[in-house]
């Protein structure tokens, strides 16, 4: 037999059937019911700890929206009355329009007359300016020519140059003539 210390060290052994072995095996039952509650509790207390930090963590973060929330309240609330004042000085713009347009409407016929004579105005200058582009093209394609020639003229007259020499000045004549023509264009499109 063991005694109160083993018991609680492993498990009993029995060796005897008298009171003292009857005795034995209630405690040794005793014992694994009581292991079993150790261990249910045991995994109960560790679920009630996870449980509680993920509360801990929801709080937090409750906390936090919370807060989010009030300043959001806050701003709206400050808006509401920037909104209230906005809307009344639209009502009194509006009372302002309101009279301007009972003034305003005798002047419409008129209106419609100027509006009729605007519209014939802006399709005059819409065909003049079809003009003006087509003479801008014609001075544009003789500003080139121009060039070329001169840019040609230039490097025969004051030059000595032969052979080689001579066609490259005058390639390079062409070339800086186009790409001035190309600048004019360019800008002539962002405009």
């Amino acid at each position: 037999m063991r005694s109160p210390p083993a018991i609680c060290a492993g498990p009993v052994v029995i060796r005897t059937r008298d009171e003292m072995g009857q005795l034995l095996a209630g405690v040794e039952k005793m014992q694994r019911s009581l292991i079993a509650t150790v261990r249910t509790v045991r995994a109960g207390s560790e679920s009630i700890a996870t449980a509680t930090r993920q509360i801990a963590a929801g709080n937090i973060d409750l906390s936090s929206r919370t807060e989010e929330q009030a300043s959001a309240l806050q701003q709206t609330a400050s808006s509401m009355e920037e909104l209230t004042g906005t809307v009344k000085q639209n009502a009194d713009n509006a009372r302002q329009a309101s009279a301007l347009a009972a003034s305003a409407s005798g002047d419409r016929d008129r209106g419609n007359a100027v509006v009729g004579q605007v519209v014939g105005t802006m399709g005059d200058i819409n065909q003049s300016s079809a003009k003006i582009a087509d003479i801008i093209s014609i001075i544009e394609g003789i500003a080139f020519q121009t060039n070329i020639l001169a840019l040609n003229a230039g490097g025969r007259g004051g030059t000595r140059r032969r052979g080689r020499a001579r066609l490259r000045g005058r390639r390079g004549a062409r070339c800086a003539a186009s790409r001035s023509v190309r600048r004019r264009r360019r800008r002539k499109s962002r405009n």
